[in-house]
């Protein structure tokens, strides 16, 4: 067994402890790639690029989008492997941000070929792919002994294109990348990007996450769970004892809408109708106030005054400036929010409603049950309403259908995933870790046994 490990952004004992202690303890061999250090973090900008990209875009310059989106480069399709890069550069440009654009792969391509700026990075983006899927061939290639691969996330360029290269190879294929939790992280045997489309959205998978059938063990581990999620620490959101004042106009309880990133992976890659999210809180914005006469919170995500190519809050000052277009009866109905952490806001509302955001799972936690736009991993386990669009919710809200309190049988459910996602499947960021990685490694698609990681628990 040899490993490549394609980089020392997301490699290192901090984010994967547990993977380091096993590879030095078991004598494993890696290969660590650092020859292009500078290309890992473009986030969609490669135009410093631009002149070592030349001889990949001069192929590309006078292809018609429906061509580009067919190009591939030595049999892998180029478009696909910077899709989710790209829109992360251009989101947040004021064409994209507004929304009333398609999500759809062709729908994507064919916008940002019809601007000039747009149309420059998409072919840089489609250039860096073509270069780093040589690059992963001459890695693999030349080193024949490197038998598994570990990515990070799958939706950068350079991860994307290693996943592609190495499926063809035959190479066993790892993605890793930290829940929500911030204490646990995937670790998942797929070609494929991991961004809100983890193994537990797989019925199959998740089924075979089994707890056991003994009462007693099945209680250590629903706690095991319980004090995983209590144990969260979000790197992305300021840690603070904020004391949320005057909820909302009219002092009753309302909806409280879950903004997050704008650019973000787990957005990138969710299939939805809008490729920005901004066009999707528009529209179960509008659709509140117009059919219905609850106060709304809208709680925007303060990272994106830190994310790459945002540094801003866009979210926040997108929607406040689309409230402000809004007759006063319906704009005095809702409050923005940013900074205050999402726990002290949940008291203040009956209802939560977002696209795939951790704070859904957190307001589980606080006992409410919250509603999802659109397809996410824990869809659709019983303890989430779940929605196609956002009128579909609406409609739902607006004819008084929607529980909001977690049943008895819904928090069993909550229950049960936290178990199953954060003690069985994610691996603990810990040196207790270490044996599924081992097991992992040395075993397709090893499945966790409820048993033997009972064992391993405190007492």
């Amino acid at each position: 067994m040899k490993l490549l490990l394609p980089d020392t952004w997301h490699f290192h004992r901090r984010n994967f402890l547990p993977l380091f202690l096993h590879l030095r303890a078991a004598g494993i061999a890696t290969q660590v790639d650092r020859s292009r250090r500078r290309w890992w973090r473009r986030h969609g900008d490669y135009r410093s690029f631009a002149g070592r990209l030349e001889r990949h875009v001069a192929p590309l310059r006078n292809l018609v989008p429906a061509t580009l989106l067919q190009h591939r480069h030595r049999e892998i399709p180029v478009f696909d492997c910077c899709r989710a890069e790209l829109l992360c550069l251009l989101l947040p440009r004021p064409r994209w941000a507004e929304g009333g654009g398609g999500n759809g792969t062709d729908d994507v391509l064919s916008r940002a070929h019809a601007d000039a700026e747009d149309r420059q990075d998409l072919l840089l983006c489609m250039a860096a792919a073509c270069d780093w899927i040589e690059h992963w061939f001459r890695i693999l290639q030349d080193n024949p002994a490197l038998t598994h691969v570990l990515a990070y996330s799958g939706s950068y360029i350079y991860t994307r294109t290693l996943q592609e290269v190495a499926s063809r190879l035959g190479r066993r294929l790892f993605c890793l990348e930290t829940i929500f939790t911030g204490n646990e992280f995937y670790f998942e045997e797929r070609a494929t990007p991991i961004a809100n489309r983890s193994l537990l959205g797989d019925p199959a998978w998740y089924d075979r996450l089994a707890l056991p059938a003994a009462a007693d063990a099945r209680a250590r581990l629903l706690a095991e769970g319980q004090r995983r999620l209590a144990a969260m620490r979000n790197k992305n959101v300021p840690a603070s004892d904020a004391v949320l004042l005057q909820p909302v106009p009219r002092g009753r309880p309302g909806v409280l809408i879950l903004g997050q990133v704008l650019n973000d992976f787990s957005l990138i890659e969710t299939p939805a109708s809008e490729a920005s999210a901004l066009a999707i809180y528009r529209r179960l914005l509008g659709g509140i106030l117009k059919h219905t006469d609850l106060p709304v919170i809208f709680k925007a995500h303060p990272w994106e005054r830190r994310r790459p190519n945002l540094r801003r809050p866009v979210t926040l000052q997108a929607i406040g400036n689309w409230l402000a277009t809004l007759p006063q009866t319906q704009r005095h109905r809702v409050r923005l929010l940013e900074t205050e952490p999402v726990g002290v806001v949940f008291p203040h509302v009956d209802q939560v409603v977002g696209i795939c955001s951790q704070g859904l799972l957190e307001a589980c936690q606080a006992g409410l049950k919250p509603a999802v736009i659109g397809p996410t991993f824990f869809g659709g386990k019983g303890f989430t309403h779940d929605f196609a669009t956002p009128e579909d919710y609406v409609d739902a809200l607006a004819r008084d259908r929607l529980p909001s309190q977690l049943a008895l049988e819904d928090y069993r459910c909550f229950e049960e995933f936290l178990a199953r996602a954060l003690v069985l499947h994610c691996v603990e960021n810990a040196p207790a870790g270490v044996i599924k990685i081992a097991e992992r490694l040395a075993e397709p698609n090893a499945m966790p046994q409820a048993e033997a990681v009972l064992a391993r628990l405190p007492a």
